[in-house]
């Protein structure tokens, strides 16, 4: 995934939906409950996914464009599963919900994705979304995630910002 495909992807759709996956686990009380894969999550852009998962054991993250959700778990008897979780993101989920532009620290640009330390995504109502790829997992969430996150930096780590502007006013 190039920056520049990356950049149109968000130019041309707003954030719609961003959707975590997981399995359903049904128990024998007749009970299911929804174990949430907290490795990657899929930001839903008009018909484009942009799939984001952790790599190098949970210290970097990945971006790829994809057309559908799909994963494999290696677990048997479990139902692949996805939720939508932009209700619990968004401060407004009734709004467009356009990208103003994205923060990718320490980024690299591979062919087929984008590999960066965190990153940080800022809409046009100012909302800001920074997604942790070093928390055993994603920790999604506002600015208080991006403190967390400087908080337990390297002492001798510097995040380097790669800022990509998408929309303005």
């Amino acid at each position: 995934m190039q920056i520049d495909q990356i950049q149109t992807i968000m130019k041309n759709h707003h954030l719609h939906e961003i959707f975590s996956v997981g399995v359903v686990d049904l128990e024998e009380t007749g009970l299911a409950e929804f174990v949430t894969l907290m490795d990657r999550l899929f930001f839903e852009f008009g018909e484009v996914l942009i799939k984001m998962e952790t790599i190098e054991q949970y210290s970097k993250l990945a971006l790829t464009a994809v057309n559908s959700i799909q994963f494999e778990v290696d677990l048997e008897d479990v139902i692949l599963a996805k939720a939508r979780i932009g209700n619990f993101v968004f401060n407004n989920p009734l709004t467009d919900n356009k990208v103003a532009e994205i923060v990718l620290y320490n980024m690299e640009n591979k062919a087929e994705e984008l590999i960066c330390d965190a990153l940080k995504i800022v809409l046009l109502n100012q909302q800001e979304i920074f997604i942790d790829p070093s928390f055993l997992g994603i920790n999604i969430g506002g600015p208080e995630v991006e403190a967390i996150w400087r908080y337990n930096l390297a002492d001798n780590y510097t995040p380097v910002p790669t800022i990509l502007k998408i929309n303005s006013k």
